[in-house]
């Protein structure tokens, strides 16, 4: 356990080191845009659209998912309180100063809903896939989160989707 512990130190290590270094300044309003704007986007809006008009059943799953993604992630962050890369070095402002790194909440509730789609069969599945790799990235691109970070938003939010999933089988039968 502790080389795995060891391992993702030095991979965090590196990735800051290198983010630091290379200063994404000429693409920071677009990584800036994928975070944020996009992210509540697709993970809020989309759903509820979904849901509201065609009255897909698996949209309101998917919200569901998310939602238990955002509170898992959230409780986490309170009880692990590990600060973002930006606010070791000092290096960038910080956007999201609410909360702490670990785990990446934008990317826990998008990959917990594209666990219920993918589950579901649906062809919204690749979107999601496509705007989870996205966010991902411009959530390390601008400091706000360690790689770790965001593998560990992923895995809660494979959980929190599996668990949604695991109810709604249960309730429906």
């Amino acid at each position: 356990m502790k080389s795995l512990r060891e391992f993702w130190i030095k991979i965090d290590h590196q990735t800051d080191q290198i983010m630091q270094a290379k200063r994404f300044s000429f693409s920071l309003p677009f990584f800036q845009l994928i975070s944020k704007e996009f992210s509540l986007f697709l993970s809020l809006l989309i759903p509820l659209m979904g849901w509201a008009m065609a009255g897909e059943r698996v949209w309101l799953v998917t919200l569901a998912a998310g939602t238990g993604a955002y509170v898992s992630a959230k409780w986490v962050k309170g009880l692990v309180g590990r600060k973002r890369p930006q606010e070791t070095t000092r290096t960038t402002f910080c956007i999201d100063q609410e909360a702490g790194s670990f785990p990446s909440r934008h990317v826990a509730v998008l990959a917990a809903e594209c666990t219920v789609l993918l589950i579901n069969h649906s062809k919204w599945a690749i979107l999601w896939i496509a705007a989870s790799l996205l966010v991902s990235i411009s959530r390390i691109v601008l400091r706000e989160h360690y790689v770790s970070d965001i593998f560990a938003g992923i895995s809660l939010g494979i959980l929190a989707g599996l668990i949604v999933e695991l109810i709604k089988g249960v309730v429906t039968a």
